[in-house]
């Protein structure tokens, strides 16, 4: 079973009680990295404090190797202990009001707090002003003790912050942190050693994957791209374009057409920040198309074709703007943002066919020319068509995995959408991969038995993406497939989860591991033959060795095939 990223983030936390008798948390934010508090400490540089792992067993030795100025109340520690490099957690400097967060710290108050480890959900204020800015937090009890504990921002799934104070000791009145940005100011470096340490160990990316809302980073990618000179003359030229056309287009349709979005996409592509500009117009659609419109109503031609107009521009424009060469994770994210922006055309053609809701003089216009016309993004259905077209080859298995992408995705292409209302649609499209995901890792033992084999599933798939590389959405389906699924072991077919205990050689059985998760394939010993895993101090698996006694016709006997 895979760790949730909350327990990565308690994973990463160490205790401190120093011999002054100062108590509080830090976290590693680096092999071997510590941060937390100054007032923690309170203890001169180069001074060694002992530390307690989050298990509270390993101690820890760690010596303050540097202080931060008086207005950012920060040190940094260095620690060479055993197990000093296994966590460390994920960073990001985004944070926005009204986002969730949590936090985990050793509190000490005697009647509310616990010593052993103290979780704490919070909800972000929004950024205090001053020479040195704070994260203000509300609706969480930051009770003494969580002073240097990771502020972990759940929208981003990744650690946006340090608690360093609490509004009141005796009630959920929430408190104050310390954006990470400033630690990023200071050592700017500490990012390389992010990237190298969540490059090597994957397990907090994995979950990253699973995620369906852009990070602020996917977005500053974006702007990170257009720095080269030929993507920023590509995208004014088509900017230029588009607002030439709409120019023309309103003649037939006054203020018809979000003359101001065109306006601030250039500006900001001078700017060099159109990724987060892309963001935040993304934003707004979803919450006029939820707040500007009546789903009931007629007579909304002028809103409706703003909303469509705005709608294709931000698609076209982050599909302009991707690069295949980026993190997968993120290229799938940003694709996903643009499946949503088709979903949310195709709402806008439905409502369209309701009396008054178009312009009929504009839609002659736009079909006496090909200039004038937008593309009418099919790509829903051919996504449709393509994952049928693997579910149909496959349902033989009868996988509850199969059945479980087909149920979310026609339902996320299903005409009756919009009798929802498009709150309720994009809420449950914000979450569809999520609870996929849950469904195919409680059924991973169902999968694993099945008569068709993951390794086909996977090549058809990947087939489909060469032949449709536009689909994006295909591409996040081989994500999803893979968190839930892991990776196929390498090596001999005799195969045990650890130095004691039984080998296992048959699909039979539900413990062999024929694929693993990151961290579960560091256990996994293979051998090429059953002599050596006796060798090795193992013995047969009983059902291994019954293998026979089962039904054929329910899974195979692995024999010589791998």
């Amino acid at each position: 079973m895979s760790q949730r990223i909350d327990e990565l983030l308690t994973l990463s936390t160490v205790k401190i009680n120093t011999d002054a008798g100062s108590r509080g948390t830090g976290f590693f934010i680096g092999p071997g990295i510590i941060l937390t508090c100054a007032h923690v400490l309170k203890e001169p540089l180069g001074t060694k404090i002992h530390l307690l792992s989050s298990d509270l067993k390993n101690v820890i030795e760690a010596e303050i190797v540097y202080v931060f100025g008086k207005n950012i109340d920060l040190a940094i520690l260095v620690s060479n202990s055993p197990g000093c490099s296994d966590y460390c957690v994920y960073i990001d400097t985004d944070i926005e009001p009204r986002d969730p967060c949590f936090t985990y710290g050793y509190t000490f108050d005697s009647k509310y707090g616990s010593p052993n480890g103290d979780p704490v959900t919070l909800e972000c204020e929004g950024i205090q002003g001053g020479s040195i800015q704070s994260i203000k937090l509300k609706s969480g009890h930051v009770l003494p003790g969580l002073s240097g504990s990771p502020l972990l921002n759940q929208r981003t799934s990744k650690v946006c912050g340090i608690i360093r104070d609490t509004r009141d000791e005796r009630f959920d009145l929430g408190g104050e942190a310390i954006p990470i940005n400033l630690v990023l100011a200071e050592f700017p470096k500490i990012s390389i050693l992010q990237e190298d340490f969540h490059t090597k160990d994957i397990r907090w990316k994995n979950l990253l994957a699973c995620d369906i809302d852009p990070l602020d980073s996917d977005w500053s990618y974006i702007d990170n791209t257009c720095k080269k000179t030929e993507n920023y003359f590509k995208t004014l030229i088509f900017l230029i374009k588009v607002l030439i056309k709409w120019f023309i287009l309103g003649r037939k349709a006054p203020r018809a057409f979000p003359i101001k979005t065109i306006h601030l996409l250039i500006q900001h592509t001078l700017q060099k920040d159109l990724g987060q500009e892309i963001k935040r117009q993304r934003k707004q659609l979803t919450h006029d198309i939820t707040f500007k419109i009546d789903f009931e109503g007629t007579n909304q031609a002028r809103i409706i074709n703003q909303l469509d107009s705005q709608a294709w521009i931000l698609s076209d424009l982050i599909e302009k703007l991707i690069d295949d060469k980026q993190d997968l994770a993120s290229l799938s994210r940003l694709s996903w943002a643009t499946e949503i922006l088709y979903e949310q055309r195709g709402l806008f053609q439905q409502l369209k066919k309701e009396e008054g809701n178009y312009y009929p003089a504009l839609e002659k216009m736009k079909n006496r020319s090909n200039f004038l016309t937008s593309r009418n993004d099919s790509r829903y259905i051919q996504s449709d068509q393509a994952i049928g077209k693997l579910i149909s080859k496959y349902s033989a298995s009868d996988s509850i995995l199969w059945k479980s992408i087909q149920l979310g995705f026609n339902f996320s292409i299903s005409s009756n959408y919009v009798n929802l209302g498009v709150k309720n649609t994009l809420i449950y499209m914000s979450s569809i991969l999520h609870i996929l995901s849950s469904v195919l890792k409680i059924n991973l033992d169902i999968i694993s038995r099945s008569e068709i084999s993951i390794d086909d599933i996977f090549n058809s798939l990947e087939v489909e993406i060469n032949k449709n590389p536009k689909l994006k959405i295909l591409r996040k389906v081989q994500i999803l497939l893979q968190s839930a699924v892991g990776e196929r072991v390498e090596g001999g077919r005799f195969r045990a989860w650890n130095k004691n205990g039984a080998y296992h050689f048959s699909r039979k059985c539900k413990l062999y591991p024929e694929r693993a998760k990151p961290d579960e394939m560091k256990k996994i010993l293979c051998f090429s033959t059953a002599d050596d895993a006796i060798n090795g101090g193992h013995r047969a698996c009983k059902t291994c060795e019954n293998a026979d006694d089962f039904p054929s016709d329910e899974i195979f006997f692995l024999g010589d095939e791998l």
